[in-house]
């Protein structure tokens, strides 16, 4: 099914707020590695700009996001 509201979008730091929330909701120890952020992280800072997100946005609505980075070796 094609959605015609449904955008993709590079990410801004207004949308920081929206992304953690996804983030939050989404986490599970069952399947990250990393522990659950606090819940006054910050989405974005020096660490994690703002540049490598893409945003998908559904009837102007942040739905999910995906954050590009290069592979990292388990080994």
């Amino acid at each position: 099914m094609l959605n015609d509201d449904l955008t993709i979008r590079r990410a801004s730091t207004s949308d920081g707020p929206a992304l953690m929330a996804l983030e939050r909701a989404g986490w599970s120890w069952l399947s990250d590695v990393m522990p659950q952020r606090a819940e006054d992280a910050l989405m974005f800072d020096e660490r994690y700009g703002v540049e490598p997100f893409l945003v998908a946005e559904l009837a102007g609505r942040v739905v999910g996001y995906i954050r590009q980075i290069p592979p990292t070796p388990l080994v």
